[in-house]
Parts: structure tokens; C-alpha cells; sequence
């Protein structure tokens, strides 16, 4: 009963802030993760075992000469051997943020924005500035969707990523729902024609434009 009550008292604007925290957890959140290393007990770097399965310090193997008979490199895909633990190399938002860097400033803008608006769009009365931000919302959605991808593509996608995407996912699912609703006291024949429009370009910043980029990228 509590959940129905809860499910109930939702609004768009609701819907909205939601999104958006998920999408800043993106920036405190791992966005992607590269190969790491393996280190013994004393915390050295290790990548090779011995004939008996032991771990060899990297700095004891010359890389330039081959390597010594039963000596084999540690796969990460495997167990790493006891003694021994794997360390994943984890990317955050503000690891990889340049302040010189004006593209870094677009992608910082592409996380912050969702939470301004949802917080405060409501407040624009005018017809001209309300019209001007619903034209706005869909390439706005899309510039935090590629700001997330660029975030995440030199490596695997960790938990920020996907947590950000859904806040992307649900912020666009939002404003799509906000903005036919505001077209249902519309009589026009344009209606339907301008709501499926409306569906598709938030659909295409949230969730195609995500799916095409690592697509195109990983060719």
C-alpha cells in the first residue's frame, strides 16, 4: 500500500530529479576500468609464475630476453594463485578532467545540467523561454549522453557508467512524458506526428545515441 502511495505521488519533476542524481553519481562513480596488475603480499608488482607456481617479481624478469624454462605469465581471465591478488585499474570522471581542456568543461556541463533543470525548469513562466528549453532538452540529453560515453570508452564500463545511463534513460523518459502531456489538450492533426517525434528524439539521446557510439567506436 505504501509503495502504491509512493508510486502515485510521482511527478514528472519528481521523475526527473531522480534521473538527474543518478546521472551525478556518474561523476563520483567508477566510469570504466582498464587491465590492472598483480601484487603480492608485500604489495610488489608480480606477472609471472615459476615452474612451482610461485609468483615472480616483475623487476627479477628481463622482458627483452625470452623467458625462462616453466616460467609462465598470470592471466587475469584466471585465479590469480594464493598470495596473490588482481587490482583493476578504476577511471573516474575528475581521473581523467583537465581544467585546460574546454571539451572536459562540455562534458562537466553535460552531468550538471539535468539536476539544474529538474530543480528549477518548472520556474520558467514565459512562453518564449519554456518553449526555447523543451526545443533545447532533447540535444541537451543527448550532449549528456556522449559526455557519458566519452567518459567510458577506453576501457570496461563500471557501475558509474550504467548508473548514469539509467539516470539518462529515466531523465529522457521524463520529458518525453512531460512534454505529451502538454500536448494533450492539442487538436491539431500535427498531434500524433509531433508526440511520436517527440518520443523518438528523447529515445535517441538516451538510449540509440549510447548504443551507437561504442558500436561505431569498437570497429
Amino acid at each position: 500500500m505504501f509503495a502504491a502511495q509512493a508510486i502515485q505521488g510521482l511527478t514528472i519533476r519528481h521523475l526527473k530529479l531522480l534521473g538527474a542524481v543518478l546521472i551525478l553519481f556518474g561523476l563520483v562513480l567508477p566510469l570504466y576500468s582498464c587491465r590492472g596488475t598483480f601484487r603480492d603480499a608485500s604489495g610488489k608488482e608480480v606477472k609471472f609464475l615459476n615452474a612451482q607456481g610461485k609468483p615472480i617479481p616483475a623487476a627479477d624478469i628481463d622482458l627483452r630476453q625470452p623467458l625462462p624454462e616453466g616460467v609462465t605469465p598470470l592471466d587475469p581471465s584466471q585465479e590469480p594463485p594464493a598470495g596473490v591478488t588482481y587490482r583493476k585499474h578504476y577511471h573516474y570522471f575528475f581521473s581523467d578532467f583537465s581544467t585546460d581542456e574546454p571539451s572536459d568543461w562540455i562534458r562537466l556541463v553535460g552531468f550538471l545540467w539535468p539536476a539544474a533543470a529538474a530543480w528549477g525548469a518548472h520556474r520558467l513562466t514565459r512562453r518564449w523561454s519554456r518553449g526555447l528549453f523543451l526545443g533545447a532538452e532533447p540535444i541537451l540529453l543527448l550532449v549528456t549522453a556522449f559526455s557519458l560515453c566519452i567518459g567510458a570508452m577506453f576501457g570496461t564500463k563500471e557501475v558509474g557508467f550504467w548508473v548514469a545511463w539509467s539516470g539518462v534513460i529515466l531523465y529522457g523518459l521524463a520529458a518525453a512524458w512531460g512534454d505529451v502531456a502538454a500536448l494533450k489538450d492539442w487538436s491539431s492533426r500535427w498531434r500524433w506526428p509531433v508526440v511520436l517525434l517527440v518520443c523518438l528524439a528523447f529515445f535517441g539521446s538516451a538510449v540509440v545515441s549510447v548504443l551507437a557510439f561504442f558500436e561505431g567506436f569498437t570497429k
